[in-house]
């Protein structure tokens, strides 16, 4: 995932090579990386992922759950460290 956003300036021109590209310089199976492009699989996670999202009220990004509870860093990260503070003490008393 880094090395795809160290280089979001090129993935627009280059597209889908452009990702094959840093698969082959990760030393990852670039045929295999290749092959679940053309045939989509790595969609079948991201409309699974949006599901479950929707599921449970997620409206944006980003947006965290810790233990059961939503909160919704897209609208404002005011307060957002506070909030996750107290869910984690909560939960160590």
């Amino acid at each position: 995932m880094e090395a795809v956003l160290a280089r979001t300036g090129e993935l627009a021109a280059k597209g889908e090579p452009l990702l094959l590209e840093v698969a082959d310089e990760l030393g990852l199976d670039a045929e295999e990386f290749d092959t679940a492009l053309i045939d989509g699989r790595h969609l079948l996670i991201v409309d699974a992922d949006q599901a479950e999202g929707k599921a449970i009220g997620v409206t944006g990004t980003p947006t965290y759950v810790i233990d059961g509870e939503r909160l919704d860093g897209g609208k404002s990260q005011e307060g957002l460290r506070e909030r996750i503070e107290e869910i984690i003490d909560r939960l160590l008393a």
